[in-house]
């Protein structure tokens, strides 16, 4: 595989080997449990550095597709889990889909409300700021896998926005919409133990990771303040330490 493969893409050379090896590996040329080519090999095949090979294979792993095992090589995760890389600022159904699963959303309400004091403190708001507040529930192959709590500045869409046609990816809504895109996000992480976060199983009480995070645009706005609760067990997340 020859490297003007790539030419003329804006992304990173080493996003891009990521983004080719894991379609490899979703199209079943790599199973699961297999050991991939070696550096030496993909660097061949490619027709890139070393360093390249090595942050792609970084990348993978950061999402759980691949694990290292030093002296052996890199194999595909044999986990069929879903897995996010807790430093990657990504949409959660893309990142759903890139593993294999059928990402879906539903939306359970969609309102116009005041800032309350939480809304306004992340989103640097006025005291009387409206927001969009958004409840959502994250699917993956029809199992929910979160939920996920949002509010956007509504000075972002216009007075004249209702909060309707919101819908799929907030990040997708913000770009088209506002012309704003997210570019970094602060967060926290932390665990809980609740009945009333979600609305769409009987399994109470849920245990969840929780996901406090707000999110800046270009100009260094806080343009989203969401809190996503991830079920336990159905969403896992990798901290790569070097």
């Amino acid at each position: 595989m020859a490297e003007s493969r790539f030419l003329g893409s804006p992304v990173r050379l080493s996003t891009r080997l990521g983004e080719d090896l894991r379609g490899r590996i979703r199209s079943g040329e790599f199973p699961a449990g297999s050991k991939l080519p070696t550096e030496a090999v993909l660097v061949k095949d490619y027709g890139v550095s070393r360093s390249t090979v090595r942050q792609a294979l970084k990348g993978l792993e950061a999402q759980g597709i691949v694990v290292t095992r030093h002296g052996r090589g890199s194999f595909v995760a044999a986990d069929r889990g879903i897995h996010a890389g807790i430093q990657q600022l990504r949409s959660i159904s893309e990142t759903i889909a890139e593993q294999g699963f059928r990402p879906g959303m539903h939306y359970h309400s969609v309102e116009i409300d005041q800032a309350d004091p939480t809304e306004s403190d992340a989103l640097s708001l006025a005291t009387d700021d409206q927001v969009v507040r958004i409840r959502r529930s994250i699917l993956a192959d029809d199992v929910v896998v979160a939920y996920s709590y949002d509010a956007l500045p509504r000075k972002l869409l216009g007075p004249e926005h209702d909060g309707t046609g919101i819908q799929g990816s907030l990040f997708a809504f913000l770009q088209r919409e506002a012309g704003v895109v997210a570019v970094r996000a602060t967060a926290q992480v932390h665990a809980i133990c609740s009945e009333t976060v979600g609305w769409e199983t009987d399994e109470t009480p849920q245990l969840y990771v929780v996901l406090d995070q707000v999110h800046f645009d270009l100009r260094d706005r806080p343009v989203l303040y969401s809190k996503t609760y991830f079920i336990e067990g159905r969403f896992k997340f990798v901290v790569i330490r070097n």
